[in-house]
């Protein structure tokens, strides 16, 4: 009987944390309250560049990007699934701060909620990313 009470309880915990899975559709439309945000000391289009060389050398692919004028931008990319984690997302936010600076923002999401193994939080290391390849 406990073996079947113990089977239930892992059973549920893992369809529990599956079904809050982070999507990229959830990610884009996610609200910025949970991100880190930078200024970066540079124009918009070359932290556009250079934020695309960033994702690319952390190893995330680009699943969406939302353009909105000259300097304003939206992507969300995304981690594959390896041995310590099931992926994590995120989510970068461009727009013109002022005098040559351009706002940074990051979101990052797990792919599964309760994946204590996943990195967590990526926004230090995109934006030192960033500023590496503005240099």
């Amino acid at each position: 009987m406990k073996f079947r009470i113990w089977i239930f309880a892992i059973s549920a915990f893992s369809f529990g944390g599956l079904t809050a899975c982070a999507t990229v559709s959830s990610v884009s439309d996610e609200t910025t309250d949970e991100s880190v945000s930078f200024s970066v000391p540079h124009e918009c289009q070359s932290v556009r560049q250079a934020l695309d060389l960033a994702l690319d050398e952390l190893k995330f692919k680009i699943e969406s990007v939302d353009d909105s004028g000259a300097c304003s931008r939206k992507i969300v990319a995304k981690k594959s699934m390896s041995a310590f984690s099931w992926g994590e997302l995120v989510r970068v936010d461009l727009r013109e701060g002022d005098s040559d600076n351009t706002i940074l923002e990051v979101v990052t999401k797990r792919r599964v909620a309760v994946n204590i193994t996943a990195k967590g939080d990526w926004s230090e290391e995109i934006h030192d990313a960033v500023i590496r390849n503005l240099d």
